[in-house]
């Protein structure tokens, strides 16, 4: 089974200290033409570390500048593999015995990709089939949408929050608020 106490931060830390990673906004960054660079797993999550309290810093000054507000919004760097440790492999089973089907899942090929990464990280919109996700600390917020609505970009996933965020901000008019983007918005 799950051995938790094996996955804490400490112990995480302590395992794979040394692990070279692949860092960078999207995952497959080089692929897509975005930067992608290799470093430790110590070194990321000393650096990354770094990163958050400086944004949370900036984010409650009251005097913020140009500089820290342009950090603010920049997508923070995460870890995507598809090549875990394989020493990481042992304390998960492959298809957990509840997502078992057999004659069916058994002879399916299992793709394996994992994820380190700070608070606004995380993949560009995507879609992909079944998927058994695990998370070892932390949280993840997952956006579902209908199959009709599925697409891909290259966006990471903190811009694309802002965007939408911009897109559905309330404007002022008069007769009272209205969204953008929507029909009475958008008449004259």
């Amino acid at each position: 089974g799950y051995k938790s106490k094996r996955w804490s931060k400490d112990a995480f830390l302590r395992r794979f200290n040394v692990t070279k990673i692949p860092v960078g906004t999207i995952p497959y960054a080089r692929r897509y033409g975005a930067s992608e660079h290799t470093t430790s797993l110590g070194e990321y999550l000393a650096v990354t570390g770094q990163e958050q309290e400086a944004r949370a810093a900036a984010a409650t000054a009251a005097t913020a500048t140009a500089q820290s507000k342009a950090a603010q919004s920049a997508a923070p760097e995460y870890v995507f593999s598809d090549r875990p440790p394989p020493e990481m492999l042992g304390d998960f089973p492959m298809i957990p015995p509840w997502m078992r089907c057999p004659g069916i899942v058994d002879s399916m090929p299992t793709a394996i990709n994992w994820y380190v990464g700070p608070a606004g990280s995380g993949a560009p919109k995507h879609f992909h089939c079944d998927a058994w996700n695990g998370l070892a600390f932390g949280r993840k917020r997952w956006f579902l949408f209908p199959p009709v609505a599925s697409s891909l970009s290259k966006v990471p996933v903190s811009e694309w929050l802002q965007q939408r965020r911009h897109e559905t901000t309330t404007t002022t008019r008069r007769g009272g608020g209205h969204q953008r983007g929507s029909p009475e918005a958008s008449s004259s």
